[in-house]
């Protein structure tokens, strides 16, 4: 690792790692996203990203459109910030529709696309109609899927995690919870001018817009004017502190 003053470990798994070698690289900068405030070392950090905040806008999207009242959610692995994200999802389809039923699947990592498609086939033959994926490149299997039922003539959606996936699956994600890169720059540029702390950091839609919903604008015509005023106006509620997201607060758990 010789150079770098700076390694970002994208996800909740990677504190435990980095903490077992920053104290050999004391001249490099840690920073595990999602991570524990239990987590934090004198050159090991951890940054939240509210999701939560975008994916309950997403549940809210098809908790509104969803004609079967049944919506699927897919995971890679069964970790507490992909948990938290899942909990603010299912709060926005009941804010809108207490009778949608919410099921959830785990492929049980992060890269295994096939057994993503398997899962998410299966949500759509038991008549799921929208799909929410956090389960990174596995997430490609969902947009299969949903392109497959498609051609066989039903009418099925997801959305994108993380980043906005409109160019990767443009049939089948109609909307996104996106990390904008804001976040990170700002983190880097601090590391670079000698001005980081080591600290638990926290970034939401009110935190120089780190977290956003974005439409695809190949499908955005497909989400009726009424659903996306009700949107907008929940995001607005979010920002001004009116409208609480459930979400886990992992951040106060102790490093394992």
């Amino acid at each position: 690792m010789q150079g770098y003053h700076l390694i970002f470990g994208h996800g909740y798994e990677y504190q435990e790692a980095a903490i077992a070698v920053a104290q050999d690289y004391p001249e490099i900068v840690f920073i595990t996203s999602a991570g524990a405030s239990g987590a934090i070392r004198e050159n090991v950090s951890s940054i939240v990203f509210r999701l939560e905040q975008a994916t309950y806008l997403l549940g809210m999207i098809s908790g509104m459109m969803t004609q079967t009242n049944k919506i699927g959610i897919i995971g890679g692995q069964e970790l507490p910030s992909g948990s938290s994200t899942f909990m603010a999802f299912e709060g926005g389809v009941k804010s809108v529709n207490p009778d949608a039923v919410v099921q959830r699947a785990y492929v049980g990592d992060w890269e295994n696309i096939a057994k993503a498609r398997e899962l998410a086939l299966a949500q759509i033959d038991g008549g799921v109609d929208f799909i929410f994926h956090n389960a990174n490149e596995a997430g490609i299997g969902v947009f299969e899927a949903v392109v497959s039922a498609q051609d066989a003539g039903k009418t099925v959606y997801s959305f994108g995690a993380n980043r906005d996936q409109s160019a990767v699956s443009p049939r089948a994600v109609l909307a996104n919870a996106v990390i904008t890169p804001r976040a990170y720059v700002q983190l880097a540029t601090a590391v670079k001018e000698g001005t980081f702390e080591s600290r638990l950091y926290v970034f939401t839609m009110t935190t120089d817009g780190a977290i956003a919903l974005t439409y695809n604008p190949e499908l955005r015509d497909r989400v009726p004017e009424e659903v996306q005023q009700k949107i907008e106006e929940a995001r607005l509620q979010i920002l001004a502190g009116t409208l609480e997201v459930p979400q886990i607060d992992f951040t106060a758990m102790p490093e394992k």
